[in-house]
């Protein structure tokens, strides 16, 4: 059988004091409650110690040391016997390889292919030969370039650290992390 309350009439029994005062409790924890602000992230995430005038140049010179060039310079040298690398070849070096990244060519002969109805060439790296560095000098500094890279990984961790924070939202490709798990 089935009863039905009229509105008046109150199911419940009557509450007990601790009962009430833990209903006032909660309703006072409500009234004073505030959702945590996430400013802090806004002011200190981003580039930090570095000014809006820098050029991508300084900026890069700052996250590249100059005792990462040394170290290089030095390890390769070494492990060569002969002072095959100095600090000027390694910069125009790295130059060419970072441009070769952002412009692709199919072998690394197209850069310096001077031909001037043809597809291939970079007139930046072309114009390195001026300076005497040519493409024997990079395929010569390619194959004997000797890279510690405990040190690159730490030098870079470290400048990363000194010159940007983080916010307070990250993605991570998970291409990037070790997986030891099973493949299906």
């Amino acid at each position: 059988m089935v009863k039905f309350l009229k509105v008046s009439e109150n199911p419940s029994p009557k509450k007990t004091k601790s009962e009430k005062n833990e209903k006032n409790d909660i309703s006072d924890w409500n009234k004073n409650y505030r959702p945590r602000k996430s400013e802090s992230w806004i002011f200190l995430s981003g580039p930090s110690n570095i000014s809006r005038d820098s050029t991508p140049l300084s900026i890069f010179k700052k996250l590249w040391s100059e005792s990462l060039t040394k170290g290089i310079i030095e390890r390769t040298n070494k492990i060569e016997k002969n002072e095959i690398l100095n600090e000027k070849k390694f910069s125009f070096y790295l130059a060419s390889i970072l441009i070769m990244g952002v412009v692709p060519q199919g072998q690394i002969q197209h850069y310096w292919n001077r031909d001037p109805d043809g597809v291939f060439g970079n007139k930046f790296i072309q114009n390195l030969g001026k300076f005497g560095f040519v493409r024997e000098t990079f395929q010569k500094i390619n194959s004997h370039l000797h890279i510690d890279s405990k040190l690159i990984v730490d030098t870079l961790n470290t400048s990363f650290k000194q010159y940007y924070k983080p916010g307070q939202h990250l993605s991570i490709d998970e291409c990037l992390t070790l997986f030891k798990g099973i493949k299906n």
